[in-house]
């Protein structure tokens, strides 16, 4: 059995130094051995049918020793990793020590860290039960209907100035009636863009709720976050900032920070998601992820893993809409 130590740093790291001894090596430097042996080409003997004697003058065993040393090494790292249940998100270069017998060496790698969630079942009740009563308040004032509806007209180049209050009426039911068969009078107009105006209000205010129900548990959780992770998140944002930018413009130091905030605030968020997704079994099937495919207009096959969050995320919210 190998020796292992593990040694746990910071935002979910570890590093392990692991030791072969020269029993638990020798499997590894046999096979490497023999793969050189077969491979060597002497005049008068065929490909790998050289006696040892011979074979062994023309054998590297540097290069022996090294292809040993990588079996060895991934092998016994995959059974560490199996053994632990870790899932790695990335591994550093594998550093060899110098030992009098076997093989030893050091890595470091990040792991998906352990996530300890707060109660999010009775946040995602709290919050949805605000919202509920948040809904039946929200009203659309008369002048955001007339707003609207002055909109549509200049939209639709419907001219109504300098017109008799009756003449004024018939324009305005002829314009409703332009409008689609389910309008007969502009009231029929007022009433339709009044109820469209409500649910774009209640849409906007679900998604602020919905926004302040992942903050809110992601908050409350304690993950140790992989900085590689962060730092990915926060090398997109930059793009899209830079590409927003003048040619030639920097974000200042400010914007920086603000965007690396958001970055550790945007992964934070989505381990939340992905780990209450696992526990309640909210996993999007295939089928569900080629339904959004479809009703997103999108590409399954240049965008599956963008298709797969966006299933997710429905299902994510949905579960505690339901609750």
């Amino acid at each position: 059995m190998p020796k292992i130590d593990i040694k746990k740093l910071p935002t979910s790291r570890v590093e392990l130094a692991i030791a072969l001894s020269g029993g638990e090596f020798k499997p590894y430097w046999e096979g490497a051995y023999k793969t050189a042996q077969e491979a060597v080409e002497l005049k008068g003997f065929r490909k790998g049918a050289a006696p040892e004697r011979l074979a062994k003058g023309a054998i590297d065993r540097e290069k022996v020793f090294e292809r040993a040393a990588s079996a060895a090494v991934r092998e016994t790292f995959a059974d560490v990793v199996e053994e632990k249940k870790w899932t790695v998100i990335e591994e550093s270069r594998i550093e060899l020590i110098p030992a009098k017998e076997g093989i030893s060496f050091k890595v470091q790698i990040t792991l998906f860290p352990e996530i300890n969630l707060p109660e999010y079942r009775k946040i995602g009740k709290e919050i949805v039960r605000t919202q509920s009563e948040k809904e039946k308040t929200i009203a659309v004032a008369p002048e955001e209907i007339q707003k609207a509806i002055e909109w549509l007209k200049n939209s639709r180049g419907a001219a109504v100035a300098d017109l008799s209050a009756g003449a004024l009426a018939e324009a305005n039911d002829a314009f409703a009636r332009s409008l689609g068969p389910q309008f007969v009078s502009m009231s029929d107009v007022e009433k339709s863009v009044a109820e469209g105006l409500r649910e774009e209000k209640i849409v906007r205010e679900r998604e602020k709720k919905r926004v302040e129900l992942v903050k809110r548990i992601a908050t409350a959780a304690t993950i140790d976050v992989p900085a590689i992770l962060i730092d990915r998140t926060y090398d997109g944002l930059l793009a899209n900032i830079r590409a927003l930018q003048k040619k030639g413009a920097e974000p200042n130091e400010e914007m920086k920070k603000s965007l690396y905030a958001r970055a550790e605030a945007n992964v934070r968020g989505n381990l939340v998601i992905h780990e209450i997704a696992k526990r309640e079994h909210l996993e999007p099937t295939k089928e569900e992820v080629r339904a959004t495919a479809r009703e997103q207009n999108l590409d399954l096959e240049k965008s599956y893993d963008y298709t797969y969050g966006v299933a997710l995320q429905q299902k994510f919210f949905a579960f505690f809409e339901q609750l």
